[in-house]
């Protein structure tokens, strides 16, 4: 459950990461 738990936080930095990153690219 420690590396499930691990890997969901990973998930929503790489979803915010990407989030931001498309936003920049679109305001460009």
């Amino acid at each position: 459950m420690d590396w499930i738990g691990n890997v969901n936080i990973c998930v929503l930095c790489l979803c915010s990461l990407h989030s931001t990153l498309f936003k920049r690219v679109a305001f460009y």
